[in-house]
């Protein structure tokens, strides 16, 4: 489970820095 929350975190990080650009 440690895995999944590091993907989410780096996709939640993408979709976060998209929004802000």
């Amino acid at each position: 489970m440690f895995e999944a929350e590091k993907v989410i975190k780096l996709f939640h990080g993408r979709r976060l820095r998209k929004n802000i650009s």
